[in-house]
């Protein structure tokens, strides 16, 4: 009750003496996806663990919003503010930020949202909506065979999504590299989305103008489609990544995945997921495959178990391995070997 009372003061305080308590809503959410593993393959040996962010990182966090009314009708201020945590050992992710996940604030309409803060590219909303594996452990998107760019997510973005229209939806991003005397180093992104019925179609663009790319500029074109029909749906996508360098030409990267899911009996889905990255031109080649297959058993609403099995085929350039998608650290292979790995965990939503 005293919660309650003090969010009521405070959305007064903040919006004006016509605020009420009604006006204000909150959620306090989380996440804990623990899991262990089992890597072979490489020639630096083998190796046990139990990690933390297996199929999603493991989270806790806050969102709200307040209406605005008096100021339009349907406006509110918005606001999410949300951890990532390793529940293995209780640290926190993203490098020890306190909310490293998500930390923004904003207003919401008719018009769409626009918020500012640290916050998830278009691009990688748009991958991951086309990954059958959703960036889960084995996925070729959170393994590096297919790129999301420099990172998932960029402080000091400014987002507008626009409302959905019949399907069809866009994001605009731009995060400022806020250096003095370097206007230009920023980093813009922005996708396309159309979902009707079974089918899903997406494009995303984003450019990194050395913002995290301190010495030059990469750039990622993403398009991606999905379909179901009965109990499988198919998804896919195609990616191209440029990375100029001051110092050096233009790197070309070619990327693309496919998978499935299906649902198999009621609460049980078999996932697939296939991918492949090369740069062009790259000696040696660092070309990798991935190939991962998965189960995921629902128990509850809230509860779900799940067992992966992956294969990374590295050429004599790469040396990519099965990660989670907020491991601690990773299994290290050297540059040409086949990484394999089996996982279990183990998902609670609350």
């Amino acid at each position: 009750m005293f919660r309650t009372s003090l969010l009521a003061a405070v959305s007064v305080i903040a919006v004006g003496p016509t605020a009420h308590a009604a006006d204000y809503n909150y959620t306090f959410y989380g996440k804990v996806d623990a899991f262990a593993e089992y890597d072979w393959g490489g020639n630096e040996g083998n190796r046990i663990a139990v990690d933390s962010g297996g199929l999603a990182g493991t989270r806790l966090g806050v969102k709200g919003d307040i209406s605005l009314a008096n100021i339009a009708p349907d406006l509110k201020a918005i606001y999410q503010l949300e951890a990532g945590l390793f529940v293995t050992n209780g640290h926190l992710g993203q490098g020890g930020r306190l909310a490293g996940r998500q930390a923004y604030a904003g207003v919401a309409g008719r018009f769409g949202t626009l918020t500012v803060g640290r916050q998830y590219t278009p691009l990688l909303n748009t991958i991951a909506t086309f990954d059958s594996f959703g960036q889960g452990y084995g996925s070729p998107t959170n393994d590096g065979q297919v790129s999301f760019g420099l990172d998932s997510r960029y402080d000091n973005a400014l987002v507008y999504a626009t409302p959905d229209m019949s399907g069809l939806s866009a994001n605009v991003m731009v995060a400022a590299g806020g250096e003095t005397g370097k206007t230009g180093n920023n980093t813009t992104g922005l996708n396309l989305m159309y979902v009707s019925g079974p089918l899903g179609l997406g494009v995303a663009y984003q450019r990194d103008d050395h913002n995290l790319a301190e010495a030059g500029t990469v750039r990622n074109v993403f398009a991606g489609a999905s379909y179901k029909l009965g109990p499988v749906k198919v998804m896919g996508g195609y990616g191209d990544v440029r990375t100029s360098l001051d110092a050096a030409g233009v790197a070309r990267r070619k990327e693309w995945l496919l998978g499935a899911q299906i649902d198999v009996t009621r609460n049980g889905q078999l996932w697939l997921d296939y991918g492949v990255g090369k740069t062009k031109e790259a000696s040696p080649s660092d070309k990798s495959t991935a190939m991962s297959a998965a189960w995921v058993q629902t128990l509850t609403e809230q509860a779900r178990v799940y067992f992966v099995a992956s294969v990374h085929e590295n050429d004599p350039g790469a040396a990519l391995v099965p990660v989670g998608t907020a491991s601690s650290s990773a299994y290290s292979v050297s540059p040409g070997d086949t990484a394999k790995a089996l996982a279990v965990g183990f998902q609670y939503d609350f």
